[in-house]
């Protein structure tokens, strides 16, 4: 890695994607050349965790000398982490060294804390924010507050939200709606793997009913689609969704949405509900 990395114009370098199972050693290399690519404005670290035990000092230790990196990035507007096992507890030291507001924050299939998110909420580099995505982030155990304080500070810049996969469920949907709806800049929802009821769901899309920038929406399957078992209840979850649309209909134009249920478990597909089309894996069906 190091002989290639000496070769480049590092300050030239705009966007970065870093997808490996790193060791320690190897991601404590890479830091420097990072903090050299003074033009980087996209930066992707994906899959980085730590294959061996790591003490608690060791980890942050190690997300101190990585977060510093990033003080030298002036330009950096998108950060993407996906499957990065040292944020739990240490978001707030990323995001502390930034130097300017970012655009998009991508935090994807990581676990993060009760503080990590609180932080969310108040860090000021987030105040212009137009994407965030926080999919396949589990939210069960965290209170909602935080989350729906960063909605209202970011309403007026918010264009894409992702909250896939998050096992929200109806007291924390109704905790941050007021702020979601707030969204006039929306353009992308994307809600699916949520744990949601009808009634919560109608109200849902009567409030994203609203928010006419609408153009990509994907809701989860209410939860009265499963039997008890957790089988999709496929003449069920038709009828409610339709129900569900004709109350967006009735407010606007819907442009593509789409009601998915959980991922099957044996093909990992969802089975879909939507204005434009519908589809439904074998899987799932109820005889």
């Amino acid at each position: 890695m190091s002989k290639f990395l000496d070769i480049l114009e590092l300050g030239c370098i705009q966007e970065v994607h870093v997808n490996s199972v790193w060791q320690l050693p190897t991601l404590a290399k890479f830091a420097p050349y990072l903090g050299r690519m003074s033009s980087l404005h996209t930066l992707y670290l994906c899959h980085l965790w730590f294959p061996t035990p790591i003490t608690l000092e060791g980890k942050v230790q190690f997300n101190s000398h990585f977060s510093s990196k990033l003080a030298k990035l002036p330009h950096l507007r998108s950060l993407h982490m996906d499957s990065v096992d040292f944020l739990e507890d240490n978001l707030d030291q990323v995001l502390r060294c930034l130097k300017s507001p970012l655009e998009t924050l991508s935090v994807t299939a990581c676990q993060l804390s009760e503080a990590d998110v609180r932080y969310l909420s108040q860090c000021p580099k987030l105040s212009k924010l137009q994407h965030l995505h926080l999919s396949g982030v589990p939210l069960t155990d965290i209170s909602p507050e935080p989350l729906r304080v960063l909605l209202e500070g970011v309403a007026a810049t918010l264009m894409t939200q992702n909250l896939m996969d998050g096992k929200i469920n109806n007291s924390h949907l109704n905790a941050i709606l007021p702020a979601l709806s707030q969204c006039y800049q929306l353009t992308t929802l994307s809600f699916w793997g949520n744990r949601i009821s009808m009634a919560m769901m109608e109200e849902l899309v009567e409030h994203m009913g609203k928010l006419s920038a609408l153009r990509v929406e994907q809701y989860p399957a209410p939860l009265e689609s499963y039997n008890i078992q957790g089988i999709v209840q496929r003449e069920r979850f038709f009828h409610l969704c339709t129900q569900l649309m004709g109350i967006l209909e009735r407010i606007r134009e819907p442009k593509n949405v789409v009601f998915g249920t959980d991922r099957c478990g044996n093909c990992a597909q969802r089975m879909v509900f939507g204005n434009n089309h519908c589809n439904w894996c074998e899987c799932q069906l109820l005889d």
